[in-house]
């Protein structure tokens, strides 16, 4: 556990291997053809960001204090708009304006179309109708996220407010998430399902009930080492394992086993290891490697996808290792100045108080998704 905040450094570690999933799925198809059978199940990745989402952000708000339910919700939307958007337009703005030089001045022109469209949350749209948001395409997760978290909180705080006990709240997310589960993958199409609101708000809902839950229990689960390190091991395995050899997200086995699979492994690693960050899962999730990664994983999320894109027509006959290392070092270096410049200036108060809710908050979105729960309790 770091002393800073006494951030919980596994969360980190988790989110990292969220991100290099998403990677893998775009990346290697376009940089390493030969193994373009491998890795198409890495759009897992989303999944395991959205139940790390709901467990953090619904702590944060539990735990949020005893204010006008107006006070609390308006502080609470505007750390996620400093949280959400300044990366994010940072890399709007540079990213149309390379499309610009780098590209035709029709197909900029449909590029700054979509950053609009990107900036208000809406490509999402467009994804769930088969359509294109090039280079933005990453972007329609964060409309979900942005669109659950205007609704959500107002539940969460209301409950409190009126004395509800956290326990029977975190029954009432869970319910709800399985709801949305059910009619998701029973009424909607593959495609759907992946992009569709009912599977992505279970998700954050299914994280929610466990951060309320694992809230309302004074010690963590009672579980042998053995056993807790054994069951992390598996969830870790059954993560990277569908991330290297599951189908694309077109098919329907996403819906019945990809879905429940990787969202049950995510609230395993969370739930396993809650006060246990001295065991042998944990310990590796908080290598520091990892760690990094996790703690920049929003930016890196953001810029990956646009790059490659932007790269694709201008790099034709560049041979593909070549390709790869262009896009990699762009990602490297904008992901770090996005994440140095554009994230953490707006995560810090000039509150003690502050500082540590924006701390807490820090990871809680899409890559965001993305610092840790931070405190125990």
């Amino acid at each position: 556990m770091s002393s800073r905040l006494n951030r919980i450094e596994y969360l980190d570690g988790i989110r990292a291997l969220a991100v290099v999933s998403v990677l893998t799925v775009h990346w290697v198809p376009q940089y390493l053809p030969a193994w373009s059978r491998l890795f198409r199940g890495g759009y897992v990745g989303v999944d395991l960001f959205l139940v790390l989402s709901g467990y953090l952000i619904t702590r944060i708000l539990w735990r949020s204090p005893a204010e006008p339910l107006r006070t609390t919700y308006g502080r609470f939307l505007k750390r996620r708009l400093r949280r959400l958007y300044p990366a994010l337009v940072g890399m709007l703005v540079v990213i149309t304006a390379l499309a610009f030089l780098m590209w035709d001045i029709a197909e900029a022109t449909k590029a700054a179309y979509r950053a609009v469209l990107a900036g208000l949350q809406l490509t999402w749209l467009v994804a769930l109708n088969l359509g294109t948001t090039t280079p933005f395409d990453q972007t329609w997760t964060l409309g979900w996220e942005w669109y659950f978290y205007l609704a959500w909180p107002l539940v969460v705080l209301a409950a409190k407010r009126r004395d509800v006990g956290v326990v029977t709240v975190a029954v009432w997310s869970a319910a709800a998430g399985l709801i949305c589960y059910a009619v998701s993958v029973t009424l909607a199409s593959p495609v759907g399902m992946y992009f569709g609101p009912l599977g992505r708000f279970a998700q954050l809902l299914f994280g929610s009930a466990l951060g309320l839950y694992l809230l309302g229990r004074p010690q963590p689960l009672a579980v042998s080492r053995g056993l807790r390190t054994g069951v992390m091991a598996a969830a870790v395995l059954g993560f990277l394992a569908w991330t290297v050899i599951g189908p694309g997200k077109g098919g329907a086995l996403y819906g019945v086993l990809g879905f429940p699979l990787v969202t049950a492994c995510g609230m395993v690693l969370i739930a396993m290891g809650y006060r246990r960050e001295a065991d042998v899962v944990p310990r590796a999730l908080s290598w520091a490697p990892l760690r990094g990664l996790g703690l920049a994983s929003y930016s890196i999320y953001l810029w990956h996808l646009p790059l490659m894109r932007l790269v694709q027509g201008p790099l034709i006959g560049v041979p593909f290792p070549a390709m790869a290392v262009v896009a990699l070092a762009a990602t490297v270096a904008l992901s770090w100045l996005s994440y140095r410049f554009l994230e953490k200036p707006f995560l810090h108060g000039r509150e003690p108080v502050a500082r540590a809710y924006s701390a807490l908050e820090a990871g809680a979105c899409l890559p965001a998704a993305l610092p840790g729960d931070g405190r125990r309790g």
